[in-house]
């Protein structure tokens, strides 16, 4: 397919080639078409995995909507870039979407400068900048085709200010969370001026006149890119092009994996995984990880499809990774030694079947072990329990049968047993220390390398990177051939060895443990890599700054020589220093050497923290000599651990001295810094030093032990003998302890006296008890009295106010019911009947509202006052107003007060009507204080009250003594010819 004018590759162009001359940097604008078979797509990352007969392909591109909806995988696509830039990044071809311009990390002011396609029209931009200390430089400038450079201006320009703090990569510029910048319209680092650890992202559409090729210049420090433009590939269907290679060897091909995620952790947008397929480890890397959690994933069998790259597999996205259940049976035979080594015990004795291919790796005449590319797995013979003919180590036999519980792993009961053919031992794994510590390699056919320590008839201890490893032997597992005989093992002491065979853990079936770090080998084999050195003259000598320098072969295996004194001893551990250097050395076996003898030691080095360490270190005199004399040490430096190997003098405070393991441990402080100094178990005087006595202590620096709670300052000095203790003072008689002593006397007394005190308490609380019920009693009595009163006082408002009318009614029936009364008299009695019948009901009403509870409120005596003043003065033709002054809610008043109030109310409205001649009153109603105040004013006659009580007064007197009676009062101001004013008093509660 023809494409415009301009650069451009060979059309069609193959993917494997193509990648092939692909770097990281953009290339300049090509036009190129793509061919080959859709993989995968991943619409919203923007990811097409493509297929042909050279390789597979990731790529990053821009297609229109309609492309994506209408390609699926396993159809063939024909992709034309016009005039586009591409790069290989992580495995992905970015087709025009990667960075126009780079400059990442951190790095004094740079420029660089890149170019792109653009079209018509606005094009998107984002260009990202972080500034990580000092200088801020931030400068954007295009230059059109033909045109010059100048520093667009970006209609509606967005930007988002980050903290990023230690930030190194634009990579760690946060997706989202920014604060957002307003009012810019160019492209700088302004909004940052003056600021560290800072990023910002500019987004917006860069206006484009006419489509070309545009140059991009970007000057920045610290780190910054620039993404231009969106270039959409063209595309068609085509028919499913051939993807076999035709015998060739493809670079990547489409391939699915199944295996058990062992690690999964997040790289960047994407994933990074583990995978164990077949016992073999493999990554595999998910490019767009949405949805997905790596905790989730960890231990979890899954099927992952993807393009193959050397060591791993690479997924598009989530799509293609799909969860299965682990491996367990699921009817039929069970066709790999990984699916029976999975089996839990009880899984395995179900008798699942079994069909299994593999390389014998150990036999005898009942049991073999048979290996394939998954695992090992050991075979019992079944029918007879007799294997015919006995497989040899090599052969490749299929073997027919059912699992079984074995005694540490799962087995399989052989029931039908074929001989393939003859092959080759399975590549051995080198197991790790803890496989070996723990026998997950078991029915595996390893390899073991190490220096042989010791050796006898009854197994071989191996020195190898991680530890001693013992190698036992046994009926089924004899020993390699040339340890198998005193002489052959005495002359390969401390030869450096490989030990092939079938590992075999050492688990103790009387009491169901294994011993870890013990194995077994079938079938085993030797190689000799280096033969024991003839005498530890033939080793070479070397210097300890030797051991820190970098060497392309590990010399943990390799036996070296070193020099120096013997400054202090920590059980098996020994401090040996040339003068300037220190070394450690760690012996099994005692030595005779004493502090400050000139050694030699030879041994296995290893790296510590502090210092170079020998293992399994033979430790020999040279020269007698002494410790060197001590120099002084301030408190304040005793954490510098240049101190290691020195010998020092430091004053110090006593906290403690003891012996513990025949050694004598002195716990010290000395500038807020708690450590031990140990030394020999003699003691000098009669007895330990006491708390807080000051000394002066000489001995070596012993570093390295670490933080814990007999070591917290990570450091101890060790002691050549008594005498570098020096007594500087010893504690005053008032020390810690007595003053302890009389602090717990003084506490024993105050004990006594909170004891007399918790006594009195009681007594207190009892009494106080007695009397809460000796008052409640009373309050009883009380209410009972109240109670027998409030019903005293309703009765006699029964009899009062019923007792007659009821009489009076009587009365009138027996009139109405004489036939000599006339019937105009009956009349008239009816009416006063139907009257007399109204005031007992009204009567009624009252006594029943006084004594019900739910009218105590201030508001509800209001309402019922105010409906009685409108019974009483509406027949009369007087006008009422109310008035209610401030908040009445919430006041109480008993039923007592509310009863007394009511009856002085109406007590005052029946003389407003009888006697004062009045056309209108006014109620007032409202709470002053703890009082609550009636007032009735009319406009009346007015009347001269009088000085003292008169017969027809009693009225007047009868409220003021209903007010009194309960605390309240009532108080009248009457003037002639202008009205009267009755005011009543109540208070809300019993004083």
């Amino acid at each position: 397919m023809a494409l415009a004018a301009g650069p451009a590759w060979s059309l069609p162009v193959m993917l494997g080639p193509f990648q092939r001359q692909l770097k990281a940097s953009r290339t300049e604008p090509v036009n190129v078409t793509l061919r080959g078979m859709v993989r995968d797509l991943d619409r919203e990352a923007g990811l097409l995995a493509l297929e042909d007969e050279s390789s597979v392909a990731i790529l990053g591109l821009n297609l229109p909507d309609d492309a994506w909806d209408g390609l699926a995988p396993g159809e063939g696509v024909e992709l034309d870039f016009h005039l586009c830039s591409f790069s290989l990044r992580g495995g992905v071809i970015e087709c025009g979407m990667g960075p126009v311009v780079e400059l990442d990390g951190r790095h004094p002011p740079m420029t660089a400068a890149g170019s792109v396609f653009l079209g018509r029209g606005p094009q998107p931009l984002r260009v990202e900048w972080f500034n990580g200390q000092a200088t801020s430089a931030l400068e954007f400038e295009i230059r059109a085709p033909g045109g010059h450079w100048v520093k667009p201006s970006i209609p509606d320009l967005r930007c988002e200010l980050h903290e990023v703090p230690d930030i190194i990569s634009v990579t760690e510029i946060p997706r989202r969370g920014g604060v957002a910048v307003e009012g810019l319209e160019t492209i700088d680092a302004t909004p940052a001026a003056g600021r560290d650890q800072v990023a910002l992202r500019f987004t917006g559409e860069l206006p484009v006149g006419n489509p070309g090729v545009y140059q991009v210049r970007l000057r920045c420090d610290d780190g910054a890119q620039v993404l231009l433009g969106r270039q959409l590939a063209g595309w068609r269907k085509i028919a499913p092009p051939a993807v076999e290679a035709g015998g060739k060897r493809k670079a990547s091909t489409w391939e699915t994996r199944r295996g058990t995620v062992t690690f999964a952790a997040w790289d960047g947008p994407g994933l990074r995984l583990e995978l164990m397929v077949d016992s073999t480890r493999e990554e595999a890397r998910v490019l767009d990880a949405a949805g997905l959690e790596p905790e989730d994933l960890v231990g979890a069998r899954l099927r992952v499809s993807g393009a193959t790259y050397p060591g791993g597999i690479c997924l598009l996205s989530g799509s293609t990774l799909s969860a299965e259940g682990s491996a367990k049976p699921s009817g039929g035979p069970l066709t790999r030694a990984f699916e029976v080594r999975e089996l839990q015990p009880e899984q395995a004795d179900r008798s699942h079947p079994v069909r299994l291919e593999g390389v014998v790796t150990m036999a005898n005449s009942r049991s073999l072990v048979l290996q394939d590319e998954s695992g090992g797995i050991f075979v019992l013979a079944g029918g007879d329990g007799n294997l015919s003919p006995t497989p040899v180590p090599g052969e490749r036999w299929r073997i027919e049968g059912a699992t079984s519980r074995g005694d540490f792993s799962p087995i399989v009961i052989s029931e039908n047993e074929t001989l393939l053919g003859f092959g080759a031992l399975p590549e051995p794994r080198r197991p790790t220390w803890e496989e070996i510590l723990n026998g997950t390699l078991d029915a595996e056919q390893v390899e073991i390398e190490g220096v042989i320590l010791h050796a006898t008839d009854e197994g071989v201890d191996l020195l190898t990177y991680e530890g001693v490893v013992t190698i036992r032997a046994a009926h089924l597992y004899p020993l390699a051939e040339g340890l198998r005989d005193e002489k052959g093992r005495r002359s390969l002491i401390g030869a450096r060895i490989r030990m092939r065979g079938v590992f075999g853990p050492f688990w103790d079936t009387l009491t169901d443990r294994l011993h870890p770090g013990v194995c077994f080998l079938g079938n085993a084999t030797m190689s000799v890599v280096e033969a024991a050195p003839e005498s530890i003259a033939a080793i070479p000598r070397i210097k300890i700054p030797d051991l820190w320098q970098f060497t392309t072969k590990s010399t943990a295996l390799k036996r070296v020589r070193l020099r120096g004194r013997l400054m202090a001893r920590r059980g098996s551990a020994m401090l040996v220093s040339d003068g300037e250097h220190v070394l450690r050395a760690d012996s099994p076996e005692a030595s005779a050497a004493g502090l400050g003898d000139l050694v030699e030691v030879v041994g296995f080095p290893r790296l510590s923290p502090v210092s170079p360490l020998l293992v399994q270190a033979v430790v020999r005199v040279q020269a007698a000599g002494a410790l060197p004399p001590p120099r002084e040490v301030a408190a304040s430096a005793l954490r510098d651990e240049a101190l290691d190997g020195k010998m020092i003098a430091v004053e110090a405070k006593v906290v403690s001295d003891t012996l513990q393991q025949r050694e004598r441990r002195l716990e010290l402080e000395a500038g807020g810094l708690r450590f031990m100094a140990a030394g020999p178990a003699s003691v000098p005087g009669t007895g330990p030093l006491p708390r807080d006595s000051r000394v002066r202590v000489a001995g070596v620096y012993f570093g390295g032990l670490g933080v814990g709670p007999d070591d917290n300052a990570g450091f101890e000095l060790r002691l050549a003998d008594a005498g570098g203790i020096e007594v500087l003072a010893r504690p005053p008689w008032w020390n810690s302890r007595r003053l302890a002593i009389l602090a717990g006397a003084l506490l024993a007394g105050l004990g006594l006296v909170a004891a007399w005190a918790m006594v009195l308490h009681r007594l207190v609380a009892r009494r106080t008890a007695e009397l809460a019920v000796e008052i409640h009693e009373r309050e009883q009595l009380e209410s009972q009295r109240k109670l027998e009163e409030e019903r005293a006082r309703v009765a006699r408002d029964l009899h009062d106010e019923l007792g007659a009318g009821l009489t009076e009614i009587g009365m009138l029936g027996a009139l109405l019911g004489r036939s000599e009364v006339p019937e105009e008299n009956k009349d008239g009695y009816l009416g006063t009947l139907r009257q007399l019948a109204k005031d007992l009901v009204s009567g009624l009403d009252e006594i029943v509202w006084a004594i019900n509870p739910s009218y105590d409120t201030v508001d509800d005596a209001a309402s019922y006052l105010w409906l009685q003043a409108q019974r009483m003065l509406a027949p009369a033709g007087i006008e009422c107003r109310l008035h209610q002054g401030g908040e009445v809610r919430g006041g109480q008043l008993g039923s007592r007060r509310r009863h007394a109030l009511l009856l002085a109310f109406k007590e005052a409205l029946n003389n407003v009507v009888r006697h004062s001649q009045a056309t209108a009153i006014e109620v007032s109603i409202e709470i002053e204080g703890d009082f609550v105040v009636v007032s009735i004013s009319d406009n009346g006659t007015g009347f001269d009250f009088p000085a003292g009580d008169s017969p027809e007064h009693h009225g007047l007197a009868g409220m003021r003594d209903r007010m009194r009676a309960l605390g309240g009062d009532c108080r009248i101001r009457s003037v002639m010819a202008e009205g009267t004013t009755v005011r009543f008093e109540i208070p809300l509660k019993s004083r």
